[in-house]
């Protein structure tokens, strides 16, 4: 397993990286820090980090990235390196892009609740400008399985 963590500056990408990290963990499962290649957001950055993974680990069968263009871009090195996404290494990405279904071998993807988060971030906006105290929330993510993943 692998992990295209994106920049190591971007809460975003350090929390995504880190909640992965601690559910392979608690699952019983060891993982190697030394896995974790930071990288750009974009395509390029995926296609990088995913070369630099591939190239220092030829056993690596699974990568997760922080989003799906970071994923994208693995699958690219990872054809690169004449393995097929999706049987020889599988693929998820984040935040579930139209494009991730659309894809030759169609993307895993960690998709967040979007709407309502649009919907909770309003509602919070309007009670801290009415002066009311407020909570942050964290609303629950899902998977959506396809052929990056699944034979």
């Amino acid at each position: 397993m692998g992990i295209i963590a994106g920049p190591s500056y971007a809460s975003t990408c350090a929390e995504r990286t880190h909640g992965f990290v601690s559910q392979f963990r608690s699952a019983g499962m060891s993982f190697d820090d030394g896995r974790i290649i930071n990288s750009g957001t974009d395509a390029v950055g995926g296609y990088e980090a995913g070369s630099a993974l591939l190239a220092g680990n030829p056993d690596l069968t699974a990568i997760f990235a922080i989003n799906d263009f970071a994923a994208i871009g693995a699958m690219g090195a990872i054809r690169e390196f004449g393995k097929v996404p999706g049987r020889d290494v599988a693929v998820v990405g984040y935040n579930d892009v139209p494009l991730s279904s659309y894809l030759p071998v169609p993307l895993t993807s960690v998709s967040s609740p979007m709407f309502q988060m649009g919907q909770e971030a309003m509602t919070l906006l309007f009670d801290l400008m009415a002066g009311r105290e407020t909570e942050s929330k964290l609303l629950a993510p899902h998977l959506v399985a396809r052929a990056s993943t699944v034979p």
